[in-house]
This record gives C-alpha cells, sequence and structure tokens, in this order.
C-alpha cells in the first residue's frame, strides 16, 4: 500500500506541466490544492512533488510562486474534504 506521500507522488507524475498562456496559472494552482488538500499533505511535503513537477513546466515557476501556489491552496475553501483523495472511494491515482 503506498503512503499518501507516494501516492500524490504517482498522482503528479500524470499532471501535464503548466504552459505559460495556455492556463499555467490554473494547472498550477490545482496541483497544489490536490496536494495540500485532498491528499492531506503537510506543506514541506506538497513543495517537494511541486518543485519536481516544476520542472515540466515552461518556463518553470520561481520558487516564491509555487510557494504563493501553496499559500493560495492552503487559505482558499475547496469542494472536496481534505484528504479526499485517501478515502478508499478515491483509490486512484490519475488526474480527474
Amino acid at each position: 500500500m503506498l503512503t499518501p506521500y507516494e501516492r500524490a507522488k504517482a498522482y503528479a507524475a500524470k499532471v501535464p506541466g503548466a504552459v505559460s498562456g495556455q492556463g499555467g496559472h490554473s494547472t498550477t494552482y490545482d496541483l497544489a490544492r490536490v496536494l495540500v488538500n485532498d491528499f492531506a499533505l503537510h506543506r514541506a511535503e506538497a513543495m517537494t512533488i511541486l518543485s519536481e513537477w516544476n520542472h515540466t513546466c515552461t518556463p518553470p515557476w520561481s520558487e516564491r510562486e509555487l510557494e504563493h501556489k501553496l499559500n493560495q491552496a492552503e487559505s482558499k475553501p475547496h469542494s472536496t474534504p481534505r484528504g479526499a483523495k485517501l478515502e478508499t472511494s478515491h483509490q486512484t491515482i490519475s488526474p480527474s
């Protein structure tokens, strides 16, 4: 059984990198939200995964910009409960 961190990392690996001018902000914010809310990761874990995924972005985000995305993801209300992707009914690791 994979840990929440391992599941989140596998999920992020399937998310296409953000592209400037093609919804890159939304793609990055959505991934940050899924990491901190749906997978209920601690900020440091989410940042590690987000930083690794950032290498697939064109152009890559700065660390400050990634921190901002995490701040937004942690402070805004979410339509899914915290840990939603950890429940048995959400065992898939594909982005949906």
